[in-house]
């Protein structure tokens, strides 16, 4: 199903896009691994080649970066016939309170998460057209249909990501090119800090692994179909509640308030084994 399709991967080195790749390249896809970290993607790329992947190009980008942009899409263009799925899983986000946010956090996030991953799209789907099947996933969360305290820019970005690929989808409908959003829940990689995990583990929530989110990332890009996919049981369920019924998921974080707040507070200061300069 994938062999020799062209596959291009954002966030590449992150804990959900290491699997991701790893997959990917056991299926035969020819692999663009894209990230800002250039080390990490050598480490990767190396990885997979150990456990038999081929074909796999590293890109060092920011996609935050308009002139890096530029360039990944001229490379797309210049170097192969077609590009046969994008994977939009890069992704920052700081957990703190709203008010505790810097300027620049706060855009950074917004520039990461949801402009990036946009505007690379729009630049791409010429390439994607000249797929027999294209594909474009877009990586969301829970968190883009439940605003949760704590991740309200990421959130705000994650709600836009949904929006967009919604959108998309629909303008899309009559051509060749198919586009899936996959909502994971909490998920136990470095986008979540200390203070997130010790929250979590306080009001029982539970987080998945990085691969078991991998696996049901190729198993949307191996149906080719265009599909909503949220993971996680009961968070599934209370997507559909806050869609239904928001006033019950308003009573439910408020009880959880003191809790958030607290570990959101406690992600602004310096742990103990950190040092205070």
């Amino acid at each position: 199903m994938l062999k020799d399709k062209t596959v291009l991967l954002t966030g590449a080195t992150g804990g959900i896009g290491k699997e991701v790749a790893t997959l990917l390249a056991a299926e035969g896809a020819n692999l663009i691994l894209v990230d800002i970290n250039s080390s990490s993607l050598e480490q990767l790329a190396r990885a997979i080649d150990g456990a038999g992947g081929r074909n796999i190009r590293v890109v060092r980008s920011d996609l935050a970066a308009g002139r890096d942009r530029d360039v990944l899409a001229g490379l797309i263009c210049d170097d192969y016939p077609r590009l046969d799925v994008l994977i939009n899983c890069a992704g920052i986000n700081e957990f703190a309170l709203f008010s505790d946010l810097t300027e620049d956090q706060v855009e950074k996030m917004i520039n990461v998460n949801i402009t990036a991953p946009i505007l690379l799209t729009r630049m791409l789907l010429p390439m994607l057209a000249k797929s027999e099947r294209g594909q474009i996933v877009n990586f969301g969360s829970t968190f883009g249909s439940i605003g949760y305290p704590g991740f309200v820019t990421y959130s705000a970005t994650k709600f836009a990501m949904r929006g967009f690929s919604e959108a998309l989808r629909r303008e899309l409908a009559r051509t060749r090119i198919s586009v899936s959003y996959i909502a994971p829940r909490a998920t136990r990689t470095a986008i979540n800090s200390g203070p997130v995990y010790a929250m979590n583990a306080a009001l029982g929530v539970k987080m998945d692994e990085p691969r078991s989110v991998a696996r049901e990332v190729l198993a949307v890009v191996k149906a080719g179909r265009p599909v909503n996919k949220y993971l996680g049981w009961p968070e599934k369920l209370f997507v559909r509640i806050n869609q239904l019924l928001p006033g019950l998921v308003d009573g439910s974080l408020r009880r959880q308030l003191d809790t958030i707040v607290h570990y959101a507070g406690a992600s602004r200061k310096p742990g103990p084994m950190e040092k205070i300069s």
